[in-house]
């Protein structure tokens, strides 16, 4: 399901419309800075997904780093529905935490899930807003993929979030099936229009963590978001919390992998595990890239904040 028009839509104009469409020359600078840093770490390191860096590089590339973070509706409990009902104060103040350590790590794009648009579970207040006068990316978008209403009010309004330095292009929602008792998820996919004039798709994807209505729903699920990457050109960054690692019995992992034509960092890498955040045991959160782009590097972010661990990666394209 491909969904363009509503909230999400009103979000990724507002970003537009609240700042210059052409980045300044201070900004220019910073990345150019930036990509100077990178070139450095990965000339020394080789490219840390495990391929060298190819012989056509001629010394020239950019960079971006990004963060991605699954951030629990902000609730920062082992539980996404226990206690019931979480302070307004409460939420508030993780997800403040939240955006002080995104703030710290200064991401060129950030992509997060379960952000909350509205729950009483979470204090009732819109998260994404929130994090946007925290932050204020000049360019963001953010969808609502799971719904649930109580005599015609919404109570319980959450999806996923793409935040960006650089302007987005052609946003789209994208909502699995419905699923039981996991609340329906989905992914949000946008083009990040770099200073070089180039576009990476970014996409900001949940899915499914159990769901009794089908056996094989992260297997379709991964189908249906490669078809939607298949129709992107150019580079790919797929990044969220696919509740699969790469011995998960269903494979969803790597069949995305394969259909897709995904690269991931250091896949059995024992010390990128990010969930659960207190003791985790599980890598169930990955950035997966196209084979034209290279990790500088790779890592988890120890601030316990959510149920997940964030991850940071420092990403290269060669031209």
């Amino acid at each position: 399901m491909v969904e363009g028009t509503g909230f999400e839509n009103q979000q990724a104009r507002k970003g537009l419309e609240s700042s210059n469409l052409s980045l300044s020359e201070i900004e220019r600078s910073e990345i150019e800075e930036r990509s100077v840093a990178f070139k450095r770490d990965a000339e020394g390191f080789g490219g840390r997904d495990g391929r060298a860096i190819p012989e056509s590089y001629n010394g020239r590339m950019m960079t971006l780093s990004l963060l991605n973070w699954n951030i629990m509706h902000g609730r920062n409990k082992r539980s996404a529905v226990w206690p019931p009902r979480v302070s307004r104060e409460e939420v508030q103040d993780n997800v403040r935490n939240i955006a002080d350590c995104i703030r710290r790590y200064n991401p060129d794009v950030v992509t997060l899930q379960e952000v909350d648009e509205h729950s009483i579970l979470s204090g009732s207040f819109n998260q994404f807003e929130f994090l946007n006068v925290e932050l204020r990316y000049p360019y963001t978008y953010f969808a609502p993929s799971c719904f649930a209403r109580l005599f015609e009010k919404d109570i319980f309004v959450s999806g996923n979030a793409i935040l960006s330095r650089f302007p987005l292009e052609h946003c789209e929602l994208h909502r699995f099936d419905f699923s039981f008792p996991t609340e329906r998820q989905g992914f949000v996919i946008a083009d990040a229009l770099l200073p070089d004039g180039k576009r990476i798709a970014v996409a900001s994807v949940h899915l499914v963590w159990l769901d009794w209505l089908r056996r094989d729903s992260r297997v379709r699920q991964v189908r249906q978001l490669g078809d939607v990457l298949a129709q992107r050109r150019g580079a790919l960054v797929v990044a969220g919390d696919f509740n699969s690692c790469c011995t998960s019995p269903d494979q969803s992992l790597s069949t995305l992998l394969s259909k897709a034509d995904l690269v991931v960092y250091e896949r059995e890498h024992k010390d990128l595990n990010t969930h659960p955040s207190w003791d985790p045991r599980q890598r169930i959160d990955w950035v997966l890239i196209s084979k034209d782009m290279h990790f500088v590097s790779h890592a988890t972010i120890p601030d316990r904040l959510s149920d997940h661990l964030a991850i940071f990666a420092s990403l290269a394209r060669y031209q």
